[in-house]
C-alpha cells in the first residue's frame, strides 16, 4: 500500500496537489489484501500451473525492485553525496547493524 501511495503521489498529474488520505491508503492495504487471499485460496483449490504463474509474476516483481533501486541509485534523482545516502556500499545492506532489528525483522518475516 505504500508503494502504491508513493507512485499516485509521485504522478505527474498529480503535482501540487494534496497527497491522498490515510483513508485511500487503508482501502488500498484491504484490497491488497484481499487479492493476497484470493491468491492463496486459488493457490490451494486450483492448479499446479497457477501457482507457477504466481511465482512467475513474484519473480518478476523481485526483479522490477531491483531495477529500480539500480536506476534510483545511478540516477540519483535526490543529489545525495556518497556520505548521505543510508547505505554507502552495497555490503552496508546485509551487514547486521543492530541485533535486537534482526530480531524484530526476522519475527516480521516468519509472520
Amino acid at each position: 500500500a505504500q508503494t502504491i501511495q508513493y507512485l499516485i503521489n509521485s504522478a505527474p498529474s498529480r503535482v501540487g496537489q494534496a497527497p491522498i488520505s490515510a483513508g485511500a491508503v487503508c482501502g488500498i492495504a484491504i484490497a491488497c489484501a484481499a487479492v493476497v487471499a484470493l491468491v492463496a485460496v486459488m493457490g490451494i483449490n486450483f492448479s499446479t500451473t497457477f501457482n507457477i504463474g504466481v511465482v512467475i509474476m513474484q519473480t518478476g516483481a523481485i526483479i522490477m525492485y531491483g531495477v529500480l533501486w539500480a536506476t534510483f541509485r545511478q540516477v540519483n534523482p535526490l543529489d545525495l553525496t556518497s556520505d548521505e545516502w543510508a547505505f554507502a556500499e552495497a555490503s552496508d545492506v546485509w551487514k547486521v547493524h543492530s541485533g535486537v532489528g534482526m530480531l524484530y525483522q526476522s519475527s516480521i518475516a516468519i509472520l
